[in-house]
Protein backbone atom coordinates (compact mmCIF):
# COMPACT_ATOMS: atom_id res chain seq x y z
CA UNK A 1 0.00 0.00 0.00
CA UNK A 2 1.93 2.95 -1.22
CA UNK A 3 -0.70 5.63 -1.13
CA UNK A 4 -3.86 6.28 0.79
CA UNK A 5 -6.60 8.33 -0.79
CA UNK A 6 -9.44 10.00 1.02
CA UNK A 7 -12.07 12.43 -0.13
CA UNK A 8 -11.49 16.09 0.71
CA UNK A 9 -13.82 16.00 3.72
CA UNK A 10 -11.41 14.17 5.99
CA UNK A 11 -7.86 14.40 7.22
CA UNK A 12 -5.76 11.38 8.15
CA UNK A 13 -3.65 10.38 11.11
CA UNK A 14 -1.85 7.04 11.00
CA UNK A 15 -2.59 4.80 13.99
CA UNK A 16 -1.06 1.65 15.51
CA UNK A 17 -3.13 -1.55 15.53
CA UNK A 18 -2.71 -1.61 19.31
CA UNK A 19 -4.50 1.76 19.63
CA UNK A 20 -7.76 0.20 20.80
CA UNK A 21 -9.30 -3.11 21.84
CA UNK A 22 -10.40 -5.32 18.93
CA UNK A 23 -13.50 -6.69 20.65
CA UNK A 24 -17.13 -5.50 20.45
CA UNK A 25 -15.93 -2.97 17.90
CA UNK A 26 -18.70 -1.53 15.71
CA UNK A 27 -18.21 -1.62 11.94
CA UNK A 28 -19.95 1.11 9.97
CA UNK A 29 -18.86 0.11 6.47
CA UNK A 30 -17.25 -2.91 4.77
CA UNK A 31 -15.74 -2.83 1.29
CA UNK A 32 -14.51 -6.10 -0.23
CA UNK A 33 -12.50 -6.12 -3.45
CA UNK A 34 -10.09 -8.33 -5.33
CA UNK A 35 -7.28 -6.13 -3.95
CA UNK A 36 -8.21 -6.34 -0.27
CA UNK A 37 -10.55 -5.04 2.38
CA UNK A 38 -11.51 -1.62 3.77
CA UNK A 39 -13.42 -1.24 7.04
CA UNK A 40 -14.77 1.89 8.70
CA UNK A 41 -14.66 1.24 12.45
CA UNK A 42 -16.41 3.16 15.22
CA UNK A 43 -14.81 2.63 18.63
CA UNK A 44 -16.31 4.45 21.59
CA UNK A 45 -14.01 6.98 23.24
CA UNK A 46 -14.68 6.83 26.99
CA UNK A 47 -13.07 10.17 27.77
CA UNK A 48 -15.06 12.18 25.20
CA UNK A 49 -18.17 9.94 25.43
CA UNK A 50 -18.36 9.90 21.62
CA UNK A 51 -17.82 7.43 18.81
CA UNK A 52 -14.78 7.99 16.62
CA UNK A 53 -14.17 6.84 13.04
CA UNK A 54 -11.17 4.85 11.82
CA UNK A 55 -10.42 3.13 8.54
CA UNK A 56 -8.57 -0.17 8.40
CA UNK A 57 -7.23 -1.24 5.03
CA UNK A 58 -5.76 -4.65 4.29
CA UNK A 59 -4.07 -4.89 0.90
CA UNK A 60 -3.30 -8.38 -0.39
CA UNK A 61 -4.82 -11.82 -0.71
CA UNK A 62 -7.55 -12.58 1.84
CA UNK A 63 -9.54 -15.74 2.59
CA UNK A 64 -13.19 -15.12 3.52
CA UNK A 65 -15.20 -17.61 5.58
CA UNK A 66 -18.82 -16.56 6.14
CA UNK A 67 -21.19 -18.93 7.88
CA UNK A 68 -24.94 -18.86 7.25
CA UNK A 69 -26.85 -16.34 5.23
CA UNK A 70 -27.36 -12.83 6.52
CA UNK A 71 -29.64 -9.93 5.79
CA UNK A 72 -28.79 -6.30 5.18
CA UNK A 73 -30.36 -5.61 8.59
CA UNK A 74 -27.63 -7.77 10.17
CA UNK A 75 -25.04 -5.38 8.82
CA UNK A 76 -26.43 -2.67 11.10
CA UNK A 77 -25.14 -4.77 14.01
CA UNK A 78 -21.82 -5.83 12.46
CA UNK A 79 -18.95 -5.88 14.93
CA UNK A 80 -15.39 -7.12 15.11
CA UNK A 81 -14.93 -9.75 17.80
CA UNK A 82 -11.21 -10.42 17.38
CA UNK A 83 -8.09 -9.36 15.56
CA UNK A 84 -5.23 -11.80 16.04
CA UNK A 85 -2.13 -10.93 14.07
CA UNK A 86 1.63 -11.00 13.95
CA UNK A 87 3.73 -8.39 12.24
CA UNK A 88 6.75 -9.39 10.16
CA UNK A 89 10.00 -7.45 9.84
CA UNK A 90 8.77 -5.91 6.58
CA UNK A 91 5.81 -4.34 8.42
CA UNK A 92 3.20 -6.61 6.83
CA UNK A 93 0.81 -8.63 8.98
CA UNK A 94 -0.63 -12.15 9.00
CA UNK A 95 -3.59 -13.32 11.06
CA UNK A 96 -7.35 -13.52 11.34
CA UNK A 97 -10.16 -11.00 11.80
CA UNK A 98 -13.41 -12.26 13.39
CA UNK A 99 -16.85 -10.66 12.87
CA UNK A 100 -20.38 -11.08 14.19
CA UNK A 101 -23.07 -9.90 11.75
CA UNK A 102 -25.89 -9.46 14.27
CA UNK A 103 -27.32 -12.89 15.11
CA UNK A 104 -26.56 -14.33 11.66
CA UNK A 105 -23.49 -16.49 12.11
CA UNK A 106 -19.81 -15.72 12.30
CA UNK A 107 -17.28 -14.51 9.74
CA UNK A 108 -13.54 -14.89 9.61
CA UNK A 109 -11.14 -13.19 7.27
CA UNK A 110 -7.69 -14.74 7.16
CA UNK A 111 -4.71 -12.92 5.72
CA UNK A 112 -1.06 -13.69 5.18
CA UNK A 113 1.67 -11.10 4.68
CA UNK A 114 -0.64 -8.22 3.73
CA UNK A 115 0.06 -4.51 3.80
CA UNK A 116 -2.11 -2.62 6.27
CA UNK A 117 -3.05 0.93 7.11
CA UNK A 118 -5.12 2.17 10.05
CA UNK A 119 -6.09 5.83 10.01
CA UNK A 120 -8.26 8.05 12.13
CA UNK A 121 -10.84 9.90 10.09
CA UNK A 122 -11.83 13.47 10.98
CA UNK A 123 -14.79 15.06 9.27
Amino acid sequence: MTEHTCDDSCSLGHVSLSEFEWHDLSVEEVMFSSKGLKLTLCPFNESSKEYESYRLELDGELDYCMENSFSSTSLNCLEITTLDYRESKNGKISGVLGFLPGDDGYWEIRFNNVAWLLTKLSF
